[in-house]
C-alpha cells in the first residue's frame, strides 16, 4: 500500500481509483462494509482501491484536548494494508482544509486532483466547511462530474441492537464494557506500542510488568482487565492495569501488564495488548499488603475469564 500525504501531487497510477471516504477511527464492522464495497467495485471495474482519511481527526482538531482515536494511526494504516488497499491518502486537517467548501472538496480534490472513478461512503459521513456535504450532496455531484457513487447503510449488532459506530464504541470503552466494544469492532480492542521503562514497583511487589505509553487515544475506563499480550506473533495470557495508579499518586495514565509464566525482557519491544474482559475499577489501597492481596485476586480472576473466553 502506498501512502500519499499531498493530494495536490498524486502519481498517475493512483488516479482514477475507487475511493472510500471517512475517518475510519475504529475500522469497525461498519467501516469494513464500506471497504468491502470498494474492493468489490474495484475488482468488477479493474480499478485500484484507495482510502482518504484525515489527520488529526476533525473532532480532535476542533476540540483540541479531546481524544477520539480508538487505535493509533499506525495501527489504522496496518488495518488498511491487511485488507489489500492500494493507496491511502492522508489529508492534513488544519484550518486551511477546514475552510474548504463541500463543493470545492468535490471539484478540486476529488475530481481535479484524484480524478476518482467511484466513491463509497458511510451513512453518516459529513464533509466540507460548516458540514455542508453529505451523501445526498455527493450523489448529486457524482452525476455532474461523472464518477460512481455508493452509500453504505447503517448496520446493527444483533447482540446489542446498536449501530456499528465509533461513537457507540467510545461510549462502551468509557463504561469498561469490553465485550460490547469487541462485538462492535468485530475484533479484540487493543493498544500497541513499545515497552518502556517503568518505576519497577510491580517487580517490587512480586508482579513484574511491561509498561506501555498510551498517548493520543480515547482510553477505556481506568481499571484492571484480563488481556492477552502479543509478542512476536505469539499471545500470552496476562492481567493489565490501566490508569494513574492512585495508590502511588501518579497522575499520567499508564498501561502496565503482568504476563503469566513469562520471564523474557520486553524493554524496547513492540507489543500488542488485546483487552478481553473488565475485572474491576481502579482504586486506592491503604497499604502495600492490601494491594498485593488484591493483585493476587485480580490474577486469579483474569485467568478465570481468559479460560472462559
Amino acid at each position: 500500500m502506498q501512502i500519499i500525504r499531498n493530494y495536490k501531487n498524486i502519481p498517475d497510477q493512483a488516479k482514477n481509483s475507487v475511493l472510500a471516504l471517512g475517518n475510519f477511527d475504529g475500522v469497525h464492522l461498519g467501516h469494513l462494509e464500506i471497504l468491502k464495497e470498494v474492493l468489490k467495485i474495484a475488482k468488477a471495474e479493474n480499478k485500484k482501491t484507495a482510502i482518504m482519511t484525515f489527520s488529526p481527526h476533525p473532532l480532535e482538531f476542533f476540540s483540541k484536548n479531546k481524544k477520539v482515536q480508538l487505535f493509533s494511526f499506525q495501527d489504522k494504516i496496518q488495518f488498511f494494508q491487511d485488507l489489500g488497499i492500494d493507496y491511502l491518502f492522508i489529508v492534513k486537517f488544519n484550518q486551511e482544509f477546514a475552510n474548504v467548501t463541500a463543493a470545492n472538496f468535490v471539484s478540486d480534490i476529488l475530481v481535479k486532483h484524484l480524478k476518482v472513478s467511484s466513491i463509497v461512503m458511510g451513512y453518516d459521513f459529513i464533509f466540507g466547511k460548516n458540514r455542508q456535504g453529505n451523501a445526498e450532496f455527493l450523489k448529486n455531484k457524482s452525476s455532474k462530474h461523472g464518477f460512481g457513487f455508493s452509500q453504505i447503510t447503517s448496520y446493527k449488532s444483533s447482540n446489542y441492537n446498536l449501530v456499528y459506530s465509533s461513537t457507540e464504541i467510545r461510549k462502551a470503552l468509557e463504561q469498561g464494557d469490553i465485550q460490547k466494544v469487541n462485538n462492535l469492532l468485530g475484533k479484540n480492542y487493543f493498544i500497541s506500542n513499545r515497552v518502556i521503562g517503568g518505576d519497577n514497583r510491580g517487580a517490587g511487589l512480586g508482579f513484574r510488568t511491561a509498561n506501555l505509553k498510551i498517548d493520543n487515544l480515547h482510553l477505556p475506563k481506568f481499571g484492571v482487565y484480563a488481556v492477552k499480550l502479543c509478542y512476536q506473533n505469539k499471545y500470552y495470557e496476562a492481567v493489565a492495569n490501566l490508569g494513574v495508579k492512585p495508590t502511588f499518586a501518579q497522575n499520567k495514565p499508564n498501561l502496565e501488564v503482568h504476563i503469566f509464566n513469562f520471564s523474557e525482557d520486553l524493554y524496547g519491544q513492540k507489543v500488542k495488548v488485546a483487552f478481553i474482559d473488565f475485572i474491576r475499577a481502579e482504586k486506592k489501597f491503604a497499604s502495600k499488603e492490601e494491594l498485593i492481596a488484591q493483585i493476587k485476586l485480580d490474577c486469579n480472576k483474569a485467568k478465570e475469564l481468559l479460560n472462559a473466553a
